[in-house]
């Protein structure tokens, strides 16, 4: 019986999976690791695995029949959260065209800034991107990072206040 352990599979910030292999029949099968993680019943075709750490976690699945033995390997790709802090909403006066944001490290994934509304990213791909062409009102940006399965995302918010000028009126003269 040739061993099938089924498809290589990923997963976001995943501790646990399903193996899934053929039927060993007339033969026996068998799950082995090298990677540490705990499975249920080794002797099963399907079952699960526990323990998975960040990173690759192979497994061997083995048929066994009389003297024939046949194996498969299979990988779970664990991706690690990364979760996205797009920094503290901003208040400017209307005198403020630009602001630099303050977005998180997307380390080891990638981020990328997106606007909902209003003014101009520089640099989309930077967590300290400039916002450029500010004006009065409020305007929304979203810092998204990607780490291979996983994905996070957080939002801004840049409100642009009108400046109103102040006025305390004419001078005064009194007379004592």
């Amino acid at each position: 019986v040739i061993a099938n352990a089924g498809p290589d599979q990923q997963f976001c910030n995943a501790t646990t999976a399903t193996l899934t292999g053929n039927s060993p029949a007339p033969g026996t099968g068998a799950w082995t690791t090298t990677s540490g993680a705990t499975i249920a019943s080794p002797s099963s075709a399907t079952t699960i695995v526990s323990g998975l750490a960040v990173g690759l976690n192979t497994f061997i699945y083995t048929t066994t029949y009389g003297a024939c033995v046949s194996r498969d390997t299979i990988i779970i790709r664990v991706d690690a959260l990364i979760i996205s802090n797009a920094g503290p909403d901003i208040q400017i006066c209307e005198s403020q065209t630009s602001v630099t944001m303050a977005g998180n490290n997307p380390a080891p994934g990638t981020g990328v800034w997106t606007k909902l509304n209003g003014g101009t990213i520089t640099t989309p791909s930077s967590p300290t991107t400039t916002i450029t062409a500010l004006t009065p009102g409020t305007h929304q940006f979203i810092w998204t990072i990607t780490n291979g399965t996983c994905i996070s995302s957080d939002t801004m918010r840049i409100v642009v206040n009108v400046q109103i000028p102040s006025n305390a009126g004419l001078d005064q003269q009194v007379c004592q």
